[in-house]
């Protein structure tokens, strides 16, 4: 299964219009694709969080909360992922941080997370105090996947799709999923329903050849809202954990051993 959180590719929202710009720039010969819009959206997101933060990957003073919640909030794009930092192994992220004496040991285990940045992640010594980050992180989370902000991203987007070219047609097994889709926002979840219908109409009204793909991004809210919040409460318990001094310390790991290149080759310094 496979899930699509990126618009289309021929929307003609500004970033996906300046995604095929650069495609057909630097890459002539290369169609668009959803792998590659992903892609590219990320850098952007990336390029900009480093632009507005300065050199280093967190080197940020402040609070970056509000100021990624407007990145996120400007792009329209209703499912964005926020995580956690993590120095992965053999990167030059991990060989950075060990040389810095900010890497802990076992970085590389996970547990049974598995390497999911949501509730991972942080695996070294953040240079801003750890609670101010793990703050920023749930203030993101909470704002974001709000329910309203969540729908009114989907709405903009529905809104920005162009499918003029298009005929406006479902197969039998699409009617099927919209008519499930129907029966659980209904019934199961009640707490939606005004939200879910309030983005139906506004989508027949101004772009009705873009419902499917609304109705695709309303679906993905019942697995992104609930799994938000449960992160969010995992997020806040570490930021309990801190205030009653009950975190446990993590080890750091030793730093590599450094050497020294002379004429007789390369020769290391023993440790010990």
């Amino acid at each position: 299964i496979v899930t699509q959180v990126v618009p289309p590719v021929d929307s003609y929202a500004t970033a996906i219009v300046e995604y095929r710009s650069a495609l057909a720039r630097y890459f002539p010969r290369e169609a668009p694709d959803y792998v590659s819009l992903e892609g590219y959206l990320a850098a952007r997101v990336l390029a900009e969080a480093m632009r507005r933060t300065g050199p280093g990957f967190d080197s940020e003073k402040l609070s970056v909360a509000n100021e990624m919640i407007d990145c996120i909030e400007s792009t329209s794009i209703p499912n964005c992922m926020v995580g956690l930092l993590a120095a992965l192994p053999t990167t030059q992220l991990t060989r950075r941080l060990a040389r810095e004496g900010r890497l802990h040991s076992g970085y590389d285990n996970q547990g049974e997370a598995g390497g999911d940045q949501g509730i991972t992640g942080l695996n070294f010594e953040t240079l801003r105090p750890r609670r101010d980050v793990y703050l920023d992180y749930a203030t993101i989370l909470e704002k974001i996947y709000d329910r309203e902000a969540y729908f009114k991203r989907v709405r903009r987007m529905g809104r920005l799709i162009d499918r003029s070219n298009r005929a406006m047609s479902l197969s039998m097994r699409e009617l099927l999923m919209v008519a499930r889709l129907i029966w659980h926002m209904q019934v199961k979840q009640k707490g939606i329903r005004g939200s879910f219908w309030n983005t139906v109409l506004d989508c027949a009204i101004h772009n009705p050849r873009a419902l499917k793909y609304v109705m695709i991004t309303m679906a993905l809210y019942l697995h992104i809202g609930p799994f938000s919040r449960y992160v969010r409460a995992h997020t806040e318990e570490q930021i309990a954990l801190i205030d009653t001094g009950e975190q446990m310390e993590s080890r750091l790991a030793l730093p590599p051993v450094p050497s020294m290149r002379g004429s007789g080759g390369t020769l290391a310094t023993k440790a010990g």
